[in-house]
């Protein structure tokens, strides 16, 4: 499975924790549909250069329709059209057009941009059955993801961990002692929940003061728009 990590410096970072043999096991025995696909699974960190890494995003569980599933929190494959985006993701995008509207009429060129400027979107679980998000909650990938976490606390800092909703919250705050966390609501079907919270401008004041480079949030829209 190890294989599917392309960085180098990411596939060091992690090494080759026992419980990936565990969960690799489960995965073969399972009888339905798996997403994302093995290529797709570690996106976050293939996506994301280790010596640019700002800001980790943690998200509850992956997308469970596979035209979605991209091996990243919230984003998907530039071939999926807007008007298509997974509501949360809707949600995320309209807060960040509230927040900088001069790009309130700019469309999205391409997501992977914020992996790009030094932001890991990063699920708690990376695996799940088609049709059903929570399916692989229990199978390990908590506690892969806790490892790394711990790791990049110990290593980095001065990164930002942000959590969109209480129970990432919950799970950060358990293991994060160098580094400074940001909790927002998680932006889910209910709109007026998520959008209003100015997440993305505190993100990026947050940064500033701890002495990082604010992430460009609007580099995801066309070029012709850009700062």
């Amino acid at each position: 499975m190890l294989q599917y990590i392309k960085d180098i410096e990411w596939r060091n970072f992690i090494g080759n924790p026992p419980i990936l043999s565990s969960i690799e096991e489960k995965l073969k025995n399972c009888e339905h549909k798996i997403l994302p696909s093995y290529d797709l699974l570690f996106n976050a960190f293939n996506l994301t250069p280790m010596n640019k890494l700002k800001v980790v995003l943690l998200c509850e569980k992956p997308y469970a329709c596979e035209s979605e599933s991209f091996g990243c929190s919230y984003i998907v494959d530039k071939t999926v059209k807007e008007e298509n985006y997974p509501t949360q993701l809707k949600n995320i995008l309209e807060e960040l057009k509230r927040e900088y509207p001069e790009f309130n009429k700019s469309k999205v060129e391409d997501l992977t941009n914020w992996c790009k400027e030094g932001v890991l979107l990063l699920n708690m679980i990376l695996t799940c059955e088609i049709g059903s998000s929570l399916s692989h909650e229990g199978y390990g990938w908590e506690t892969f993801i806790k490892d790394i976490i711990i790791n990049l606390d110990k290593r980095y800092k001065h990164i930002l961990f942000v959590c969109f909703g209480y129970k990432t919250k919950r799970f950060v705050d358990k293991i994060i002692i160098n580094n400074n966390v940001l909790t927002f609501k998680h932006p889910n079907l209910v709109k007026n929940i998520f959008c209003g919270n100015d997440c993305f401008k505190k993100c990026n004041d947050k940064l500033i003061e701890i002495g990082i480079l604010p992430v460009r949030w609007w580099s995801i829209f066309e070029k012709k728009n850009e700062k």
